[in-house]
């Protein structure tokens, strides 16, 4: 699995090189049974031709409930407990 957090910062603008090849790149990974994970502040941040590739969202509504909507099913929101360590 390959995480790329604040993605817009990558792939914000899709007109240069380096955008191209990291989205051709990210594009390959399904090929490959490879996942990956973009986040970011907005959707709309996200290249268009990469938002076919999502099989999942998963979005903070607030606190700790959050939404989750799975490509072909029904969207569901969870509250997601804290942590059993008290570090």
């Amino acid at each position: 699995m390959v995480l790329i957090p604040q993605a817009v910062v990558l792939l914000g603008d899709s007109q240069k090189l380096i955008e191209k090849d990291m989205a051709a790149i990210i594009r390959e990974f399904a090929s490959l049974n490879i996942g990956f994970v973009l986040s970011g502040e907005k959707e709309i941040d996200t290249p268009k031709d990469l938002l076919t590739a999502v099989e999942a969202r998963i979005n903070i509504v607030q606190g700790n409930d959050i939404g989750v909507q799975l490509k072909g099913q029904k969207s569901y929101r969870v509250l997601v407990r804290p942590t059993l360590s008290r570090e």
